[in-house]
């Protein structure tokens, strides 16, 4: 889908009009794509949805070469870029007011940061001052 957002077409219509590109045309659509996306999606998202294409082996090594200059390497999450409950709850103690309310939102609901700067007091569902919900909801705004 979010390449159907980007091409701005239903997903019959895309797959028509891809149909009607040169391979030459369709890696150029794959690499406006990833260059649009790359500031709002990470890396591995973004190569995520590129592997819902099914293409010509030498189109799809096309692709690729296309997605590793227009986004750069895909990184594998590893063990120490996950921070644990004991070091969150460190930055809590000695961040100002406004990051520590970003900082817990993000660590309890797994959201990026730029979705989390994004949020607004309209986007908590719930009342944010009924301290005997032990939990909010939360509507993420479609970047």
């Amino acid at each position: 889908m979010h390449f159907c957002s980007f091409a701005g077409l239903s997903p019959s219509r895309m797959v028509k009009r891809a149909n009607g590109l040169r391979e030459e045309e369709l890696v150029e659509w794959f690499r406006e794509f990833f260059i649009v996306k790359k500031d709002v999606s990470v890396p591995k998202s973004l190569w995520n949805f590129s592997m819902g294409v099914k293409a010509v082996d030498r189109v799809s090594m096309e692709i690729a070469r296309e997605f590793r200059r227009a986004v750069g390497p895909v990184r594998a999450l590893i063990k120490k870029d996950v921070i644990t409950k004991e070091e969150i709850i460190q930055i809590l103690r000695v961040a100002p007011l406004r990051e520590r309310a970003i900082i817990a939102t993000m660590a309890s609901s797994n959201l990026r940061v730029r979705a989390a700067l994004n949020l607004q007091l309209a986007n908590f569902r719930d009342s944010i001052w009924d301290e005997s919900l032990p939990c909010y909801a939360v509507e993420i705004p479609r970047s």
